[in-house]
């Protein structure tokens, strides 16, 4: 995006937007004579301004002169661990009276340019990381007032601006509309999934899951680096191996040279596992282990059910994965926290199960995993359809940024007009007429129509 069309320039967020940084509050300021809401970080989301957990602070009247906010005020989150919620935006449209703001936020009033162009802007930039890299820091990447001040512009003529914005909002509605049917079918397809499960569990005779086990044999606990184990290690294998229906191999933890492990705890193909400990959502959670690498070990948190002969182990993960399991695992297991429950050996023993016979439990395997096969391509397909909208996104924000979304209009007031009329209402605002050392700082961070008139498709350094 070096080469710019006709009558657009480049500048810099400063030059067209008077950016202020917020301002901190300490405990002591949680009460007072002057009490205004205070937003946070946490309330600035990619779905705009979140007013769920906003408190008061005390802000000085003086203060308040600074720091309040007015509608058409941007928000920008000035700092994150995330390259790319670095510089967050979200429009502000006068959702509180006498709202101020936290020195986690960045806020951006335009002097002249069309705010809405400017949040499409600034949430491109963000998207893509471009704030996180023009920020300092190594953990959290900081991008402070004078990093967003001067970080470079692509500007249309103000008339543009305004068609850019609205032909943006038109193709991204469009995407809204369509992501929302793919949402929806997510849902839809998830509830399929617990119907098939639960057709496992439809038919047979009413008994206690230890009638058909032969043993549950529990895993070790062991003190690990927490790194993966390498091919020739022995690792032993975490909650989330058997969390998300399918077991999942590369979620281990290496053993430590030079402790021996026990083969018995081995986990082998063919085996049927039942997490002993997870969230409430997952305690309990079953697999039917595949293929699997060696030297792996089930963990002191995983149990394998040993089925006896002429139990179909493939119905028998579909029946512990049904609503109807389910839930008497979710009743059964204990523990305080909701992050970690935990369900015992006597209590898994314990389930009530309706047992088919066994050529029954083999036709239900079959028609549930192909029908489960079928789902599994359905996933994939919204999986991608996501990402692809995504790069839609990122695509359609690219184009209207650079003049490619729409035709331009050569009777437009061209760019560099309109930065001369706000350098112009800089100076007049300016009480001696000339600028203040910050105000020509900012000037000297972007091309002027009247300086540089040849540099127009050239970024600023």
């Amino acid at each position: 995006m070096s080469d710019l069309p006709a009558n657009w320039e480049w500048t810099t967020i400063g030059n067209v937007a008077s950016i202020q940084l917020g301002r901190q509050r300490s405990p002591k300021n949680h009460n007072g004579p002057h009490m205004h809401p205070y937003l946070r970080s946490a309330n600035v989301t990619w779905g705009g301004i979140d007013l769920a957990d906003v408190k008061d602070m005390n802000f000085e009247p003086s203060e308040v002169a600074t720091f309040e906010l007015r509608a058409g005020d941007l928000l920008l989150n000035e700092a994150s661990g995330s390259p790319n919620e670095v510089g967050k935006p979200a429009l502000w449209e006068g959702h509180l009276e006498g709202c101020c703001f936290q020195n986690t936020l960045l806020r951006v009033r335009s002097d002249a340019p069309s705010v809405a162009y400017l949040y499409w802007f600034c949430r491109s930039a963000a998207l893509a990381g471009d704030f996180g890299r023009a920020g300092r820091g190594v953990n959290i990447r900081h991008l402070g007032k004078q990093g967003l001040a001067s970080f470079p512009l692509p500007l249309p003529p103000l008339a543009e601006q305004e068609r850019i914005v609205a032909a943006i909002e038109e193709h991204l509605s469009r995407l809204d509309a369509a992501e929302a049917a793919v949402e929806s079918a997510r849902h839809r397809v998830r509830a399929l999934y617990q119907a098939l499960l639960s057709r496992a569990q439809a038919e047979g005779e009413e008994v206690a899951l230890d009638d058909l086990l032969v043993d549950i044999e529990a895993g070790k606990s062991f003190k690990t680096p927490g790194r993966p184990a390498h091919a020739a290690e022995w690792g032993v294998i975490k909650v989330s191996a058997m969390t998300w229906g399918e077991f999942d191999e590369n979620e281990n933890k290496a053993i430590p040279a030079g402790r021996p492990p026990d083969p018995r705890y081995e986990i082998r193909a063919g085996d049927l596992l039942l997490s002993r400990a997870n969230t409430s959502e997952y305690v309990g959670a079953t697999v039917l282990v595949g293929a699997c690498r060696r030297r792996l070990l089930l963990s002191d948190k995983s149990m394998r059910l040993l089925t006896r002969h002429g139990v179909e182990r493939r119905w028998l993960r579909f029946a512990l994965g049904s609503r109807q399991v389910r839930s008497q695992m979710s009743a059964l297991a204990t523990g305080t926290s909701d992050s970690m429950r935990n369900i015992s050996q006597a209590k898994v023993r314990g389930l009530r199960i309706r047992v088919p016979g066994a050529d029954r439990q083999r036709v239900l395997a079959d028609e549930i995993e192909g029908a489960l096969h079928a789902i599994g391509r359905l996933e994939i397909e919204m999986e991608l359809a996501k990402r692809r909208a995504t790069g839609m996104r990122r695509s359609i924000l690219r184009a209207g940024l650079s003049g490619k979304l729409i035709p331009q209009d050569p009777v437009d007031e061209p760019a560099s007009v309109l930065l001369e009329r706000i350098r112009h209402q800089r100076l007049a605002a300016t009480p001696s007429g000339a600028p203040k050392r910050g105000q020509r700082r900012r000037q000297a961070l972007g091309p002027s129509c009247e300086d540089e008139p040849s540099d127009r498709n050239r970024r600023p350094s």
